[in-house]
C-alpha cells in the first residue's frame, strides 16, 4: 500500500508541516510559552500518526507492532492534551489566586484521569495486538469515550473561567468609558 494512500499518512505529514511553520513564525517573531503549543502538539501528532501506519498498514513481528501501538499511544496523549495548555497558560496569568486554585486543582485532576484512561486504552491495545480478542476493541472505545469527555470536561471549565474573565474585562471596561 502506498503510504500517501491512508489518512495516517497524510495526518502525518500535515503535523510535520504544522511543525515547521510553527518553528518559522517563532524565527520571525519570538518563541513563547504558547507559540510552542502548537509545535509540540504537532511533532506529537505526527509521530503518533506515524507510528498508527506503521502498525496497522505494514505487516511487521507482533512485538513491534505491540511497542510502536503503546508508543503511538502515549504521543496521542501528548498531542490531544497538549492542546488544552493554550486556556491554561493564558488563565494562569489572569485568574485571582483563588480562581487559580480552584481551576488548577480541577484542570490536573481531569489531566490525570485523562492521562490513566490512555494508559488503559495502551494496556488493552496492547492485549488486543497480542491476543486478537475482539472484546478488546469494545472496551477500548469505551476508553476512547471516558478519554475523550476528560478533556472536553477540561475544555468546559477553562471556557467557563475565560467566559467568566472576558466578561469582567467587558463591564470593567464599560465601565471606564463611561466615566
Amino acid at each position: 500500500m502506498d503510504y500517501f494512500e491512508v489518512c495516517w499518512s497524510i495526518f502525518s505529514t500535515i503535523c510535520l508541516v504544522n511543525v515547521v511553520f510553527g518553528i518559522l513564525v517563532c524565527e520571525i517573531t519570538r518563541f513563547t510559552v504558547l507559540a510552542a503549543v502548537p509545535i509540540f502538539s504537532s511533532a506529537a501528532g505526527a509521530i503518533a500518526n506515524g507510528l498508527c501506519y506503521y502498525v496497522y498498514y505494514e505487516k511487521h513481528p507482533v512485538i513491534n507492532e505491540v511497542v510502536a501501538a503503546v508508543f503511538s499511544d502515549f504521543f496521542w496523549l501528548l498531542q490531544e492534551a497538549s492542546l488544552l495548555l493554550y486556556s491554561y497558560i493564558i488563565l494562569q496569568r489572569v485568574l485571582w489566586p483563588k480562581q487559580w486554585r480552584i481551576f488548577s486543582i480541577i484542570f490536573w485532576s481531569l489531566m490525570v484521569l485523562t492521562a490513566i484512561t490512555r494508559v488503559f486504552i495502551a494496556i488493552y491495545r496492547a492485549k488486543f495486538l497480542i491476543e486478537g480478542v475482539a472484546e478488546f476493541e469494545v472496551i477500548i472505545n469505551y476508553l476512547h469515550i471516558s478519554y475523550f469527555t476528560f478533556m472536553a470536561i477540561s475544555e468546559c471549565l477553562s471556557a467557563y473561567f475565560l467566559v467568566v474573565i472576558f466578561t469582567s474585562a467587558k463591564t470593567a471596561s464599560m465601565s471606564a468609558a463611561l466615566k
